[in-house]
C-alpha cells in the first residue's frame, strides 16, 4: 500500500466521523474558496500591464491629464503622490500623441498667434508678443540637461522721443536645476548671450541669471557680486598668504646665502585690493583734420541807383519812392569759403583685475651688529628682491640685533635627546625581535624533543605489551618456547624468516610480528595504554 492510498483512506475515515452540519460548513468554505480563487485569477488576467505616461508632474498638469483620460475612458493609476500617471503599456505612446495639445508646462509660446483676436489693440499685441517670446526662451533653456524648469522675464521700457530718457531693456532668468547638478559659468554666459541675442536692444550684462535658492549665477560672469561669499573670502586670504610667502622666500634665501643659514629672519605683510574696476576714457585727437571745404565767389559791375522805399518817408529826407537817389558806375566782388573739420576721438576701456597690491611691509632682522654700509646694502638687496615701490607706500625695516641662542641650543639638545631616544627604541626593538626568535627556536626544539620522547615511550610501551603477550602465549603453548634456527615465523604479508638469521635477530623479528599482530587485533587497548602514559607524563 503506497503513501497516497493511506492518505486517501485516512481522509475518508475522517470525513465519515464528521457530523452533518460539519460536512455542510466545510463544503461551503471549500466552495467559497474556489469561487474566490477563480475571481482573483480572472481579475489578474484582465488587469493590463501599466507603464508610466508622465512623471514629475505639477498638480495642475496632473489634473488636466486625468480629466482628459477620464473623458477618453482610459484606465489610469496615480503614483508617486500624484506626480506620476500610469496607463496601459500598450496605449502609452498613442496617449502621449493624443495629449500633445495639452500645455503641461504652462508655458505659452508663439502658438498663441494661431488664433486671431478681434478688437485687439497694439498694446495688447505687444504684451502678447512679449509673453510668447518669454515662453519660447523658457522652452529652449529647459532643453539643457541640468535644467529641470526655467522662467524668463523680459522688461521692455516704453519708447521715448528723448535720447537722455531712454531706458535699457533688461531680463531675468530663474533656473530650477536637477538634484546633484550645477551649471558652470560658461553655461551661464551662454544663457545670457542667448537671451540678449533673442531680444532687440538687450545687452548680455543686463541679463540676470539666478537659481531656485536665490544664488545670482550671473555675477561670476559679469565680475560683480553683491556680497562676499565664504569661498571668495577664503580665496582672497589664500592669495594674500601666497604673496607674503613668496616675498619671504625670495628675501630669506638671498640673505642666507649672504649671511649664512639661520642668520636672518624675514617677515612680510601685504595689503591687496580685490575690487574689480572698469574705466572708460574718451579723448579728442589733435589737431583736428579738415574733411571738406566749399568756396563761393561772386562779382558784378554796372549802373546802380537808389530808390525810395515809401512815399511816406519823404518828410524824413529820404529818397522818394520810385525816383533814383543817385546814379553812377559800381563794382561788387564777394568770396565765401566754408571748411568742415572733424576731431578724432579715442575711446579706451580699462579693467583692473582684483588682487592688486596696494601696500607691502617687510621686516628683516640680521644676527649681530650692522654697519651703515652693510645695512644699506641689505636694504637695497631686499628692495629689489621683494619688488618694493616707494610711490605705492611700501615700508622696509632692516635691523641688526643679536639673536637669542639659548633657545636654539635648547632645541638642539632636545633634538639630540629625541634622536638618542629614537636610537635606543630601535635597539630595544631589534633586541626584542632577536629574543623572540630565540624563544621560538627553543620552543620548536623542546617540542620536537618531547615528540621524540613520546615516540620512544610509545615504542617501549608497545614492546612491553608485546613481551607480556608473548609470555602469555608461551604459557599457553601458542608460541613454542624454543626460538632456534629451525623455527620460521611468518607474519601476514611477509615472507618466512631466513634460517640463517642469528637468535637475536630472530627474537626481534618475532617480537615485531607479535607487536603488529597485537595492534591489528586489539588497537583499543594499545590506545588506552598510550593515552594513560601521556596523561601521567
Amino acid at each position: 500500500m503506497n503513501f497516497l492510498t493511506r492518505v486517501r483512506e485516512q481522509l475518508e475515515k475522517l470525513w465519515e466521523n464528521f457530523a452533518l452540519w460539519q460536512k455542510i460548513v466545510l463544503g461551503a468554505i471549500l466552495a467559497v474558496s474556489i469561487v474566490a480563487v477563480v475571481l482573483v485569477a480572472y481579475n489578474m488576467r484582465q488587469e493590463p500591464e501599466m507603464d508610466v505616461l508622465y512623471n514629475d508632474l505639477e498638480a495642475t498638469d496632473a489634473q488636466a491629464i486625468t480629466e482628459r483620460l477620464t473623458e477618453m475612458n482610459v484606465q489610469y493609476v496615480l503614483a508617486d503622490d500624484g506626480r506620476a500617471i500610469l496607463v496601459p503599456a500598450d496605449r502609452k505612446y498613442q496617449l502621449r500623441l493624443d495629449l500633445a495639445d495639452l500645455n503641461l508646462t504652462g508655458v505659452v509660446g508663439f502658438e498663441t498667434y494661431d488664433t486671431t483676436r478681434f478688437g485687439e489693440t497694439d498694446t495688447d499685441k505687444q504684451v502678447r508678443f512679449l509673453i510668447a517670446l518669454q515662453g519660447e526662451l523658457t522652452r529652449t533653456i529647459e532643453q539643457m540637461a541640468e535644467v529641470q524648469s526655467a522662467r524668463v522675464h523680459i522688461s521692455m521700457p516704453a519708447q521715448s522721443l528723448y535720447r537722455n530718457e531712454k531706458k535699457a531693456t533688461t531680463a531675468s532668468v530663474m533656473l530650477r536645476l536637477y538634484e546633484n547638478t550645477s551649471v558652470t559659468p560658461d553655461q551661464v554666459e551662454t544663457i545670457m548671450s542667448f537671451i540678449s541675442h533673442s531680444v532687440d536692444g538687450l545687452e548680455p550684462q543686463d541679463v540676470t541669471v539666478m537659481d531656485i535658492e536665490g544664488n545670482r549665477l550671473s555675477d561670476e560672469v559679469n565680475g560683480t557680486t553683491s556680497a562676499i561669499t565664504p569661498e571668495m573670502l577664503a580665496n582672497y586670504m589664500a592669495m594674500s598668504l601666497d604673496r607674503e610667502n613668496r616675498i619671504v622666500r625670495n628675501v630669506q634665501t638671498m640673505l642666507e646665502r649672504v649671511r649664512g643659514p639661520g642668520q636672518a629672519v624675514v617677515r612680510a605683510s601685504v595689503e591687496m585690493d580685490f575690487d574689480a574696476i572698469s574705466t572708460v576714457e574718451e579723448r579728442l585727437l589733435e589737431p583736428p583734420a579738415p574733411v571738406s571745404e566749399h568756396t563761393r565767389t561772386e562779382s558784378a559791375t554796372g549802373m546802380s541807383g537808389t530808390t525810395g522805399e515809401n512815399p511816406a518817408d519823404t518828410n524824413m529826407g529820404g529818397p522818394i519812392y520810385g525816383i533814383p537817389w543817385s546814379t553812377g558806375d559800381s563794382t561788387w566782388d564777394m568770396e565765401e569759403r566754408t571748411t568742415n573739420y572733424e576731431s578724432g576721438k579715442a575711446v579706451e576701456t580699462r579693467t583692473v583685475a582684483p588682487g592688486q597690491l596696494t601696500r607691502v611691509t617687510v621686516s628683516v632682522a640680521i644676527n649681530g651688529e650692522l654697519s651703515e654700509d652693510e645695512q644699506q646694502q641689505i636694504y637695497d638687496l631686499v628692495v629689489s628682491a621683494a619688488g618694493l615701490s616707494e610711490p605705492r607706500g611700501d615700508l622696509l625695516t632692516v635691523v641688526g640685533v643679536p639673536f637669542y641662542d639659548d633657545f636654539t641650543q635648547l632645541m638642539d639638545q632636545e633634538l639630540a635627546a629625541m634622536q638618542e631616544a629614537e636610537r635606543q627604541r630601535q635597539m630595544i626593538q631589534i633586541a626584542l625581535i632577536i629574543l623572540g626568535l630565540i624563544l621560538l627556536l627553543l620552543l620548536i626544539f623542546f617540542a620536537m624533543r618531547k615528540m621524540n620522547a613520546a615516540t620512544e615511550a610509545q615504542t617501549q610501551l608497545i614492546a612491553e605489551a608485546a613481551e607480556a603477550e608473548l609470555a602469555e602465549g608461551e604459557g599457553e603453548g601458542e608460541i613454542p618456547p624454543d626460538l632456534g634456527l629451525d623455527m620460521l615465523v611468518e607474519s601476514e604479508g611477509e615472507p618466512a624468516i631466513d634460517a640463517e638469521m642469528t637468535p637475536e635477530a630472530l627474537e626481534k623479528k618475532a617480537l615485531r610480528a607479535q607487536i603488529e599482530k597485537l595492534i591489528q587485533t586489539n588497537p583499543e587497548e594499545v590506545g588506552k595504554v598510550l593515552k594513560t602514559w601521556l596523561i601521567e607524563d
